[in-house]
């Protein structure tokens, strides 16, 4: 349906710069048959205000960005005309490209179905101060799709490019382009490009373009804006003169070798010709805002990336990153692509028997986003530094779920020669839970205290909910699946759905903690799976966060102790609650419990007591007593699910060194040497100086260390030889 009708617009405010409508302007309305699902649309019925911004084909107005999601059905055609008052008010105040939005683009209409992706901005140009003409180098893909690779001031370009000539204007053009040679030729001369140049150009180009080929130019005007407020670039637009109408100038020019008559022949052509428009396609970065941009996502942009493990986590993830725009990308696996796997991992039926870090290598390169990938084929467990430059990464992923490669972690951690952060994702045995660790540079611990930790805080305050009970599931609950029963290494169950949820989840968790957290705490996060959720009593609790421990050396065998701040807190408490009592002369202690970790030489120390009830204290020792100590170790031993046990006696030295006693070595030969059953070793942590300054000491004693003191106090009574 077509409706015409007039607008009055003498209430309109104007301003310099605005368009200058008739007192009473004619238009058009076209009702689409699909209306109001489709938006009317509005002609000038006169072409006065062609080339004005927003106004295309010299009469259409532009109403919409994109009426897609600016257009509201249910508003009709009351909704039509409010966005008709708003956009006649913009256009006399000259608003339509306010400063607070990104500019609209001028107008040309492309008339080839040839592409052209410029993808590097473009050289820089400033308003006014003077225009650029050089070359653009094409990569070319097809004789329909180009990329425009890069800029330069003569012809030599890149290998593999080709060259083609640019203008980029130091002015703005027309909203919309001419659609004439010579009305083109016209405009640019008015911006300051000489039209003799012009001439010798275009007739240079035409003696040296190969019979069949086309003429392509690059034009750019300082006419496009990323943002609000951000600086005005060049919008590009490629022109081309067909191939056809190049072979009938050069035969034209062909008659005659007088210069005077080429430049008439062309002058001849370009007054009738037409210009033609190939479709530009932006991907240069100062022009397009990634569909990405401030997601967790965009930290992956210009990073180099570690992944370990490209296997059911690993693939997805692997092209998460490419896509994220990583500059390069070390995979690293020692597997094969063995048949099963294709239901779940993102390789292919030829991919099978060949590695898996060199099938997905060559999978994401192909992807061709700019990101370098590299395969590693490699046992993670060896050595990394061996074929991967530590320094240069930006972040390590490990998507193995192994716990030997868990372990190796653990010990570069602890050595201080992972300068990156590691993120540490899995999935739990039937995929329907996921849990993503996190540990920054200076967080001593790994991913195997990391999850210990999360373990205790889950277990030790009652946190208890789906996800936690999937990764550390009872006893009896625990089954193994072997994909080929009695010989297969176990794995979990899970589709490619769960999985591909649970990568790019995990992932995003990971990329937001990385981005969060301080350079010295680490994290530990759950993500169940879609239509599940945690009990109502535990949302929310399944996220943690954690600070270092406090680090201290082991005296006699050199171990590192890690004193937790509630054990620590504990302690202060105890002797606070002494002093305040007794008086700050008399000794005091308690029980630790914690973890003492023989594979990494660590002792972890994340609960202490008070005195049991039938203990002795005085100036002059301190006798741990034994009353209530059983059922508690076995209460925290069952809460802790095992992760938390009796590991020592804590004690003070009110106003002596934190050095073990006679006394002290008896208590320790009472406990290592006079039990049913003995302990395989202890801690004693002594506080020295405990009513001024107060000194932590640790010592770790075995049998034969005990052994040892025992012989020497024997013979040093003479009672041994």
């Amino acid at each position: 349906m077509r409706a015409d009708i007039t607008l009055e617009t003498l209430l309109f405010p104007k301003k310099q710069g605005g368009i200058e409508f008739r007192k009473r302007e004619p238009l058009r309305i076209r009702i689409p048959p699909s209306f109001p699902f489709q938006a009317p649309s509005l002609d000038f019925r006169h072409n006065d205000h062609s080339g004005r911004a927003h106004v295309n084909w010299g009469n259409h107005l532009c109403l919409y960005q994109t009426s897609e999601t600016e257009w509201v059905p249910s508003d009709g055609m009351y909704g039509f005309f409010s966005r008709v008052d708003w956009w006649f008010k913009a256009a006399a105040l000259g608003e339509l490209d306010p400063e607070d939005a990104p500019l609209h683009p001028p107008a040309n209409f492309p008339t080839e179905s040839v592409w052209f992706i410029p993808y590097v901005d473009t050289p820089e140009v400033r308003v006014g101060a003077g225009n650029w003409i050089g070359w653009a180098g094409l990569k070319k893909h097809s004789e329909q799709k180009y990329d425009i690779a890069e800029w330069s001031t003569d012809k030599e370009v890149s290998d593999g490019h080709e060259a083609i000539p640019a203008i980029l204007l130091d002015q703005p053009l027309a909203f919309e382009y001419p659609d004439k040679v010579s009305k083109l030729f016209d405009l640019l001369e008015t911006r300051g490009i000489e039209r003799g140049k012009l001439d010798d150009l275009f007739i240079t180009e035409a003696f040296h373009t190969e019979s069949g080929n086309p003429f392509d130019i690059v034009i750019g005007s300082p006419m496009r804006r990323k943002s609000a407020g951000s600086p005005v670039t060049q919008h590009l637009a490629v022109w081309r003169i067909p191939a056809d109408t190049m072979d009938l100038l050069r035969s034209a020019f062909a008659e005659s070798e007088a210069r005077s008559e080429h430049i008439k022949s062309f002058v001849n052509w370009s007054l009738s010709a037409s210009t033609a428009w190939c479709r530009v396609l932006e991907n240069r970065p100062e022009i397009v805002i990634r569909r990405d941009e401030e997601t967790p996502s965009s930290w992956l942009l210009g990073k180099t990336i570690l992944l370990l493990g490209a296997g059911a986590l690993g693939s997805p993830i692997g092209e998460d990153i490419v896509r994220a725009g990583a500059e390069r990308l070390h995979v690293v696996d020692n597997s094969t692509v063995k048949p099963g796997i294709l239901v779940r991992q993102r390789y292919a039926k030829r991919d099978i028997a060949r590695s898996k870090a060199d099938c997905l290598a060559k999978r994401l390169n192909d992807l061709s986003l700019g990101c370098e990938v590299i395969p590693h084929f490699h046992d993670v467990r060896h050595e990394l530094q061996t074929y991967v430059d530590l320094g240069s990464i930006d972040l390590i992923i490990d998507a193995t779920a192994s716990q030997f490669v868990s372990h190796h972690l653990e010990s570069m951690s602890a050595s201080g020669d992972l300068s990156a952060p590691l993120a540490s994702v899995s999935v739990s045995a039937r995929a329907e839970h996921g849990m993503s660790i996190v540990r920054m540079p200076e967080f001593r611990g790994g991913p195997i205290e990391i999850a210990r930790r999360s373990k205790l805080a889950v277990f030790s305050q009652n946190q208890v909910g789906e996800s936690a009970a999937a990764f550390w599931p009872e006893r009896a609950e625990e089954t193994v699946f072997q994909p080929e029963p009695g010989c297969s290494e176990p794995t979990f169950v899970g589709s490619a759905s769960a999985v591909g949820f649970h990568a790019s989840g995990l992932l995003t968790l990971a990329l937001r903690r990385v981005s969060e957290l301080e350079s010295a705490e680490a994290s530990c996060d759950f993500l169940p799976g879609p239509g599940l959720h945690e009990a109502d009593e535990c949302k929310g609790t399944l996220s943690f966060v954690f600070k270092p421990s406090a680090e201290y050396p082991e005296d006699i065998h050199g171990y590192t102790v890690r004193l937790d701040a509630a054990a620590q807190a504990s302690i202060d408490a105890e002797i606070a609650r002494s002093r305040r009592e007794v008086g700050d002369r008399v000794e005091t202690g308690g029980l630790l419990f914690g973890e003492i970790d023989d594979s990494h030489q660590i002792i972890r120390l994340d609960r202490a007591t008070m005195p049991p009830s039938d203990s002795e204290a005085s100036a002059a020792q301190f006798l741990c007593g034994t009353n209530g100590t059983n059922e508690l170790a076995q209460s925290i031993d069952l809460m802790t699910k095992g992760s938390s046990r009796f590991v020592g006696i804590w004690h003070t030295h009110p106003v002596s060194q934190p050095k073990p006693s006679t006394d002290d070595l008896q208590a320790m030969v009472q406990l290592l040497m006079e039990q049913d059953a003995t302990p395989r070793h202890v801690v004693m942590m002594i506080v020295g100086f405990a009513a001024t300054s107060p000194t932590p000491k640790f010592y770790l004693y075995r049998r034969r260390d005990i052994e040892a003191f025992v012989l020497a106090y024997l013979k040093a009574r003479g009672l041994a030889r």
